[in-house]
């Protein structure tokens, strides 16, 4: 019953939250079907069996629509170390995901966003 409650939570949770990307709604969503599913594994009665499938359709409807609409992750690698600044504007065309690219990837200083990395960035 604790575990049910909890679940509960976490896909009242999964719905109020703002996800700036599609990968952290689906990362979300399937968390929580995943959670949804331990608890029916773990003998549940029918009638909450039965609830907690209509719980895990309506996340996944929730989640994969509003995930359909945002921008999606996508991976780049600078040539050289720069400027978050110059980054954002060599990356998107723009500074204005200066901020952005240093908070998602971790950057310690927005002086020096490292080259010859992966760096995780926002693809349309």
């Amino acid at each position: 019953l604790i575990a049910a409650g909890a679940v509960i939570e976490a896909a009242i949770e999964s719905a109020d939250a703002d996800y700036g990307t599609a990968d952290d709604a689906l990362a979300s969503r399937d968390a929580v079907l995943e959670a949804i599913d331990e608890v029916q594994r773990a003998n549940c009665s029918d009638a909450v069996f039965t609830a907690l499938s209509e719980l895990a359709a309506a996340v996944n409807e929730d989640l994969t629509t509003r995930g359909a609409e945002l921008p999606k992750l996508g991976s780049a690698t600078l040539f050289m170390s720069m400027p978050a600044l110059a980054a954002s504007y060599r990356l998107y065309g723009d500074v204005g995901q200066a901020d952005a690219i240093v908070a998602r990837n971790r950057i310690r200083h927005p002086g020096r966003v490292p080259g010859g990395v992966p760096l995780e960035v926002i693809r349309g």
